[in-house]
């Protein structure tokens, strides 16, 4: 099991709804959002926070510079939540890169690798 702090679990949250936005995902954007239990610690502590983010999903609008250094500072403090997985998740989550970077066309070994997965 992973425990991860409320307030390291909405800025995942936050992160990927960005993330998303960035990518011009705006309807899984909101549909994360209006989903995301861990978003009531960051409407309830960090206000300013939450709204910029609704303004980000109303507005459709493109994402601020800078994301990279805040991905890195959050992975950063993630280290200490986050130190091993079980063996079989970890093969989850690698298969779910995966057919990822494959969904969004960005899969390095094209050809090959068996495309019916």
């Amino acid at each position: 099991n992973v425990s991860i702090s409320p307030m390291n679990l909405a800025n995942i949250h936050e992160q990927i709804i960005l993330d998303l936005c960035e990518f011009n995902e705006f309807e899984t954007a909101k549909s994360v959002f209006l989903k995301s239990s861990a978003l009531s610690y960051l409407k309830e502590h960090f206000t300013d926070r939450y709204k910029s983010l609704v303004l980000v999903i109303q507005q459709k609008s493109k994402v601020r510079p800078g994301r990279d250094v805040e991905c890195e500072a959050l992975a950063k403090r993630l280290e200490n939540e986050l130190v091993e997985a079980e063996p079989s998740e970890l093969l989850r989550l690698i298969g779910d890169a995966c057919k990822w970077k494959k969904l969004n066309d960005d899969w390095p070994l094209k050809g090959l690798v068996n495309q019916r997965t």
